[in-house]
């Protein structure tokens, strides 16, 4: 995963990013941050938290190298809480609460110059945020699944339907790789040559 991610993010800045030394510090820059989130001394890491790791790495490093709407002093604030909640302890993964709300609160997320990037973004979070979330009533399962044969197309947007359809993505191990292959051949970023979008080259 952290190599893939790695590849994932030089491919994304290459239209942006043309020094081969900045090159080299963003993808260590993304390697020793994700060695910090991932680390687990003596305690047992899901793959469940590798993946939600995953999005923490891949926000950071988003926000540190793209272009953005957010002022240097807002970007470092978010920077630094971002990475404190994501830590990982003895204890296990670290920020509690405050990790919970950094997905329920990601509605803060600025605009960035590649286009989509921030509706990626909210795709991916809105799968990982249902592991927070309580699981439906067994009333709204009974209703889910009676709507399955009276209404199947009604059925996904009941409360049970979207908890199942996250669910379903977040315990199947191509989800996320699929969902970042699929945002890389969409993404477009403006370039500064020609003054017009253009498709991130993968």
């Amino acid at each position: 995963m952290i190599l893939y991610l790695t590849i994932w993010f030089e491919k994304l800045l290459r239209t942006e990013v043309t020094f081969e030394g900045v090159i080299r510090w963003f993808v260590g820059t993304c390697l020793f941050i994700s060695a910090c989130i991932l680390a687990s001394f003596g305690t047992i890491h899901t793959i469940f938290d590798d993946r939600e790791s995953s999005l923490s790495v891949l926000r950071y490093v988003i926000l540190r190298h793209t272009q953005n709407s957010l002022s240097p002093a807002g970007l470092y604030y978010k920077l630094m809480v971002w990475f404190k909640d994501c830590l990982v302890d003895a204890e296990g993964d670290s920020g509690g609460n405050g990790k919970i709300d950094l997905l329920n609160r990601y509605s803060s997320m600025p605009s960035f110059a590649v286009q989509g990037l921030k509706e990626f973004l909210w795709e991916l979070v809105d799968v990982f945020v249902v592991r927070y979330k309580r699981e439906p009533t067994t009333k709204q399962i009974q209703t889910y699944e009676a709507c399955k044969v009276s209404n199947s197309d009604l059925a996904p947007e009941l409360p049970a339907g979207e908890y199942s359809t996250k669910q379903e993505k977040l315990d199947n191990p191509a989800w996320l790789i699929g969902t970042l292959e699929a945002m890389g051949h969409q993404m477009r970023c403006f370039s500064k040559q020609t003054k017009a979008s253009v498709r991130v080259p993968l």
